[in-house]
């Protein structure tokens, strides 16, 4: 039977600035194994060509602790200008925030939706569908919400009240 969604069941677990702000000790404090990522906005702004260097070290330390997979609604030429500097594995093509390539990136990784961490800059994909599984998540503002599509704009229109909400209170 499904369950029901409210808007605190999709509250994120936890809420950073930016990727590099999220400090390794709460991924150890959870016991994670792994890490799914978005790239859009997440590593990478929509028009970079490659991460920032400060991003490009974090991740190689990440990685240094934990498996990592990106899990992007973009085409893989796109993807490529993160994973391939980072080394990173990926899942392309993706329909976020459908649990099934949440669940293939799981069997990537050889590991349970308890033993991952979601990271992503969009409450209605990337926090939704690591909530849709079952795995912890972080929500990291995007690095920039130019170029962004329409219907990602429109989007974050209602992200932005239910953030408000949720900041509100903490």
């Amino acid at each position: 039977m499904c369950k029901a969604l409210s808007i605190n069941s999709l509250k994120p677990d936890l809420f950073y600035e930016r990727l590099t702000d999220i400090p390794f000790q709460i991924l150890l404090d959870w016991k994670v194994k792994g890490i799914i990522m978005d790239v859009d906005n997440t590593l990478l702004s929509k028009t970079s060509q490659k991460p920032d260097k400060d991003v490009l070290d974090w991740v190689l330390k990440l990685k240094q602790m934990w498996d990592v997979i990106i899990v992007s609604n973009n085409i893989p030429s796109k993807i490529q200008r993160a994973s391939n500097p980072l080394d990173l594995p990926y899942i392309a093509w993706t329909i976020k925030p459908l649990p099934w390539y949440f669940t293939k990136a799981l069997k990537r990784l050889k590991m349970k939706a308890s033993e991952v961490c979601v990271i992503g800059d969009q409450i209605f994909t990337d926090i939704l569908g690591g909530k849709l599984i079952g795995a912890k998540t972080i929500y990291v503002r995007p690095i920039n919400l130019a170029h962004e599509m329409l219907w990602t704009k429109g989007m974050r229109i209602i992200e932005r009240k239910v953030i408000k909400q949720w900041t509100t209170t903490l």
